[in-house]
């Protein structure tokens, strides 16, 4: 096989019912088949092959318990390798398009010519995956016997489905933090286990956690991945032990107990409890009513430029330090950029409210083709929305560093200010392994942000 041949896998997976998943890997997402039987070595055999939604190319790679959409369950990698356009004159994406698509699989357990034919209309979904007739006689037989392990790690479906039904316990300082389901799948493209998101808030909780340390938390949780839909933990559950740390902070009719996170052990328990994304307060809860923060949330609306997000941004700047406040940034890890002003604690969330809407006002008066106060989607237009609206009790955004609930795993990254020039920077441009490296390589952009604490002007 040349180098550089497109990536096949199949998966075998335990879900509703056991099946396998084809997919080949064609103009840079895997095109993928449901196969109820699994392929056929006999010519004479057709198996049915439901075509099921892309996947992105690092889900290849992706052996433990997924959740969500898929049905939740044990996959493991069947088989894997390169494979081959059978046909001359179309391109593998044209053959499926026309809904007959003829490949040369190289795997570690199957090798030779397999077809895929669409047996009703482009809008059906059903196709038949058929052993070809024409492979030469010694590569019919497959390099390894077509057992029901993966190649990858040895694992069965009942290993890997038992691996991840036993507890793995952490020690994280002089705390054992116990991870139920450490296997399981959070994120599908590519895979992200919960053990693999509490390891990421392990290591960044050093940046992390100064900017957490003391403010209530809301914390948004994915119980079946982010496939499904999450919800808001508000409240601490019962469940939760003792040591997490915890506060009341008054309501409209009464109190709410949330959690505060001061220590990694917290963080990495929260992971564990399927919690994605911590939200923190603007305040502080010895002060719940006298943020400590002020924040201008530039979101852009579909077919804004992000170049322009980038441009309101440092505008907001040079307004707000020509008021006499000091600016910090960040990448919101999905759309958008967040300006922060540290601010010393007096005045209550109205007035903050009223001077970061006065800002706003004045940068829409100037602006009004690029950016927009209007709160409903529809009226924007392809404007950016200047938000302030997280300017009051009780708001919450998200905490720098927090993992956001979108495919990659893209994570909030503070910024050194001068960044905002950079015209390669994209509001997702961190993910896991790139935001532990680079706090690795330059620590936290915020470091000094509580030192720089001014009046509200």
């Amino acid at each position: 096989m040349a180098e550089g041949s497109p990536r096949f896998v199949i998966q075998q997976h335990d879900a509703t019912t056991r099946h396998y998943d084809l997919r080949l890997e064609v103009e840079g997402v895997l095109r993928s088949w449901a196969v109820p039987k699994g392929p056929s070595a006999d010519p004479g055999v057709k198996r049915l092959a439901v075509a099921v939604p892309d996947h992105e190319l690092g889900y290849a790679e992706f052996e433990g318990m997924a959740g969500g959409g898929g049905g939740t369950g044990a996959v493991i990698i069947w088989d894997t390798g390169t494979y081959s356009n059978l046909d001359p004159d179309r391109s593998m994406a044209a053959s499926i398009a026309i809904g007959h698509a003829k490949v040369w699989l190289e795997g570690e357990k199957l090798q030779g010519g397999w077809t895929l034919q669409r047996t009703g209309s482009p809008a059906e979904r059903q196709w038949l995956l058929i052993k070809r007739r024409d492979d030469p006689p010694h590569r019919r037989t497959p390099r390894k016997p077509a057992d029901e392990r993966s190649v990858r790690s040895g694992r069965t479906l009942a290993e890997v489905a038992d691996s991840s039904g036993k507890n793995t316990q952490l020690r994280i300082g002089r705390r054992a933090v116990s991870i139920s389901h450490p296997d399981k799948a959070l994120f599908a493209d590519p895979a992200v286990t919960k053990l693999e998101l509490a390891r990421y808030y392990e290591q960044v909780a050093p940046e992390m956690l100064p900017h957490l340390r003391g403010r209530p938390l809301a914390l948004q949780a994915f119980p079946d991945g982010i496939v499904q839909k999450g919800f808001f933990l508000k409240s601490v559950p019962r469940h939760f032990p003792e040591w997490i740390e915890t506060v009341e902070v008054p309501k409209r009719g009464g109190t709410l107990t949330q959690v505060v996170a001061s220590h990694p052990a917290t963080l990495v328990y929260l992971a564990g409890q399927n919690v994605v994304t911590p939200h923190i307060w603007l305040s502080r809860a010895d002060r719940p009513q006298q943020p400590d923060r002020l924040i201008l949330d530039f979101d852009p609306s579909p077919g804004a430029r992000f170049a322009d997000v980038r441009a309101a941004a440092r505008e907001a700047g040079e307004r707000l330090r020509e008021a006499g406040l000091v600016t910090y940034a960040m990448l919101t890890g999905s759309r958008g950029v967040h300006v922060v002003c540290p601010l010393r604690r007096g005045p209550e969330f109205t007035a903050v409210h009223r001077f970061a809407r006065s800002v706003a006002e004045a940068m829409v008066a100037d602006n009004p083709r690029r950016l927009t106060l209007e709160w409903r989607r529809a009226d924007r237009g392809a404007r950016i929305y200047v938000d302030v609206n997280r300017n009051a009790y009780a708001q919450h955004v998200v905490a720098p560093y927090g993992v956001r609930p979108r495919p990659r795993a893209p994570v909030a990254m503070p910024i050194e200010w001068t960044e905002l020039t950079e015209s390669r920077l994209k509001p997702d441009r961190y993910t896991l392994p790139s935001a532990v490296q680079r706090v690795r390589a330059q620590g936290d952009a915020w470091r000094d942000i509580n030192r720089h604490a001014r009046r509200l002007p």
